[in-house]
């Protein structure tokens, strides 16, 4: 009877963990909070990228926490961190093709 119970106590620990973070993370005053400034910059890359991790390539190991409120802490963390390392990719590579296009305009000037 007792294993019984362990099993639940993740659904139970979820039914009043969740709604305490949406209430938490809602009461936040958005314009002063400098964390969630930050983590606005990465929210449309960790909206494309975070279903990449739960539903296709890593799903063990984005479910390797046991508790959802610590699953989504986890899928956040990757999806930032994923999200970043595209961002410098695509820094460089702008960088790189307007270095050559400057480069390529400034032969055809001097001709």
């Amino acid at each position: 009877m007792i294993i019984q119970n362990i099993k639940y106590i993740n659904y139970i620990a979820n039914l009043f963990l969740v709604p305490l973070f949406i209430y938490l993370l809602g009461s936040l005053n958005i314009e002063k909070s400098k964390v969630l400034l930050k983590l606005s910059e990465y929210t449309t890359g960790v909206w494309l990228i975070h279903s990449f991790f739960c539903y296709y390539y890593f799903k063990e190991i984005t479910f390797m926490p046991k508790y959802s409120i610590l699953i989504f802490i986890w899928i956040t963390v990757l999806s930032i961190i994923v999200v970043e390392i595209i961002n410098r990719i695509k820094k460089y590579l702008l960088f790189y093709h307007f270095r050559c296009i400057s480069r390529f305009e400034k032969v055809i000037e001097s001709k």
